[in-house]
């Protein structure tokens, strides 16, 4: 937030405003893109950015648009994860946060690659 007075007043990670040059909330604003998906591959309760506090922070600043939660479901099986990732409920947990936030339309996760696919599903 350090120089979007309008940003988030999260502690750590890259930042659309300061570090990507993308003034994503005035394209929300003026209706110049339809949805946005923020990347919260954070933990619920993380010190720095908590993933539940974003997920309403960005229902709080969608302008009308709808906003799909970026799921970092890849944090889960890295072998150098956190505790809180080895936990069995922690996406599980994100997704009904995401899922019971008004103005949240949705889920997409990423890498595909680390999800565990039923024989004959692929």
């Amino acid at each position: 937030m350090s120089d979007d007075t309008q940003g988030s007043d999260s502690k750590g990670g890259l930042t659309n405003y300061d570090h990507l040059y993308a003034d994503i909330l005035l394209w929300l604003r003026k209706g110049w893109i339809d949805y946005v998906t923020p990347q919260l591959y954070r933990e619920i309760n993380d010190r720095l950015v908590p993933y539940e506090k974003m997920v309403t922070w960005w229902a709080a600043h969608s302008f009308g648009r709808h906003v799909y939660i970026g799921h970092g479901i890849y944090r889960a099986t890295e072998a150098n994860t956190t505790a809180a990732w080895r936990n069995p409920n922690q996406l599980p947990d994100q997704i009904k946060i995401a899922r019971y936030t008004p103005g949240i339309e949705g889920s997409v996760f990423t890498a595909v690659r680390s999800l565990k696919i039923t024989p004959g599903l692929e």
